[in-house]
């Protein structure tokens, strides 16, 4: 492996990948997932490489849910399961895992789902008690999120960290499961390469379509849908950081006009000034707009208006 690291950083490339991962190491990874699940992974429209692990599982519930959902957690848990949650807009569900052999009380998940809760994370196996879930009680979470049409997101990250007489069952394998199951999974521990972040999301295509927006990569450098029409009455092509500043408008008024002023100097041209006076305007309406802007202490910016710099 670290000869094939050595070689790859000789021979390149060096530039921003697709977006969603590079080709190579996607279909490497549909390769041995497909195994797994025991189907044929599109590379292209059912995996989505992440920043880790991590990047993964928030990516996963971003694209699930929506504020005021309820997400089911089996505790204890890994510290982030809860605050995926949480940032998500969603509720926690707790469902203990009791010790010695941290079994489950499965009324207790239909109980969930019943309250409206949209999906269920299985950590398996189970970081930090280390249990492995049995086929049979896979199979009956799985039959739960069937009949409520919700979804299971697992955590995977230790699939071959197995010991006799458990044995690890990838949740998408069971029957019916692919199409309510979003898989997580990394290579920082099989491989012991933590700090080289390399995560990714398996699922359904409509899910993974949605997943790529939802990834933070995706959305800072690629311009939002729904700007064009603004930002193409400036008559320039974007660079990357008028891409980003876009993108991150977009993520915070999500229903804003957004103004793109890009003066290539510290002189306000008739096209920007007439962009201010726009909002100017806009404010009188009580309408919101955003201006972004290159050189926001360069610009004789007019105490009514407030910029995000």
């Amino acid at each position: 492996m670290m000869d094939a690291l050595a070689k790859a950083a000789y021979e390149g490339s060096h530039q921003y990948s697709i977006t969603f991962g590079a080709e190579n190491f996607r279909e490497a990874l549909a390769r041995k997932q497909g195994k797994a699940i025991g189907r044929t992974i599109n590379p292209d429209t059912e995996i989505v490489v992440t920043c880790g692990g991590t990047e993964a599982m928030m990516c996963a519930m971003m694209t699930i849910c929506n504020p005021g959902d309820k997400v089911m957690v089996f505790s204890p848990f890994y510290e982030n399961y809860g605050a995926d949650a949480i940032l998500s807009g969603a509720e926690p569900i707790y469902i203990p895992l009791v010790p010695p052999t941290y079994e489950f009380d499965i009324d207790l998940a239909e109980k969930g789902f019943q309250a409206g809760a949209k999906a269920i994370i299985v950590c398996n196996p189970s970081n930090p008690c280390g249990k492995v879930f049995t086929r049979e009680e896979l199979t009956r979470i799985g039959e739960l999120a069937v009949k409520y049409d919700g979804f299971v997101v697992t955590d995977e990250v230790y699939e071959h960290m197995v010991y006799a007489p458990n044995q690890y069952v990838c949740m998408a394998s069971l029957p019916g499961m692919y199409e309510h199951t979003i898989t997580c999974n990394s290579l920082s521990k099989t491989y012991s390469i933590t700090g080289w972040r390399l995560g990714y999301l398996i699922g359904p295509e409509e899910v993974i379509e949605a997943a790529k927006k939802a990834s933070v990569h995706e959305f800072i450098c690629s311009l939002p849908n729904g700007y064009e029409t603004n930002v193409a009455e400036l008559g320039s092509s974007l660079s990357g950081g008028e891409r980003q500043r876009i993108g991150i408008a977009r993520a915070f008024l999500h229903d804003c006009e957004v103004i793109l002023l890009d003066e290539p100097t510290s002189n306000i041209d008739s096209l920007n000034e007439g962009m201010i006076l726009k909002s100017l305007q806009a404010e009188k309406e009580e309408k919101t707009i955003l201006l972004v802007s290159h050189r926001i202490a360069t610009m004789g910016i007019p105490r009514e208006m407030t910029v995000f710099e």
